[in-house]
């Protein structure tokens, strides 16, 4: 819960995982993780799911790694806000592109990767057919709800208190705006040959 101290208990989620994991006479795991997952104790879930890969390394079990760019179902969170206001709020700036997926294009690649041969292990970064911005987004929306949608684009000093107005807690909100920072310039390792998905932003919504 994001009203928790989500560093914490995220983390303590994965433990559970893994123990669980131990033993269990699994052929193969496939983890799904995302875009710039790296090293960092208060980077939300960056930190915590590049802990997650690299524990599951250490089972021993043949692992596929999954990590997926944002997901385009990220937006429909504040749908009924962009209904009822016909703006759609975003961190990112409006025309700044960025990869995005449709989690059904994750999940084939998933099961495309369980049901490979367990020597068929490593990280696979997925991603939609093309990148797209914010402008992007309310174009699309304003021909789905057919009304007008216009972008605002929240500036860095305002991120704590929209994470904190939408219930995180302060621990939670400080790290999540650190993995907003992280994300919106980009300051991770872009996949250089990430898988395609075939279904793009209009056709998701």
């Amino acid at each position: 819960s994001p009203a928790q101290n989500t560093d914490v208990e995220e983390r303590r989620t994965v433990q559970a995982i893994l123990k669980a994991l131990q033993g269990a006479g699994l052929e193969k795991i496939v983890l799904q993780s995302t875009y710039g997952a790296q090293p960092g104790a208060h980077c939300g879930d960056l930190g915590v799911l590049y802990e997650f890969e690299e524990g599951a390394r250490q089972l021993g079990t043949p692992l596929c790694v999954v990590r997926a760019a944002y997901y385009m179902s990220n937006w429909t969170f504040g749908m009924d806000a962009v209904r009822a206001s016909g703006v759609l709020e975003t961190f990112l700036p409006a025309s700044q592109k960025v990869p995005m997926v449709a989690p059904q294009d994750v999940g084939a690649v998933a099961a495309q990767l369980l049901r490979a041969p367990s020597s068929e292990t490593g990280v696979y970064a997925v991603e939609g057919p093309e990148q797209y911005s914010p402008e992007d987004v309310a174009e699309v929306l304003e021909e789905v709800l057919n009304q007008p949608v216009r972008v605002a684009s929240l500036p860095k000093a305002e991120w704590l208190a929209a994470y904190r107005r939408n219930g995180f807690s302060k621990n939670a909100a400080q790290s999540y705006a650190r993995m907003t920072e992280i994300f919106v310039t980009q300051a991770y390792d872009v996949p250089a040959s990430p898988l395609k998905g075939t279904t793009d932003l209009k056709a998701y919504f």
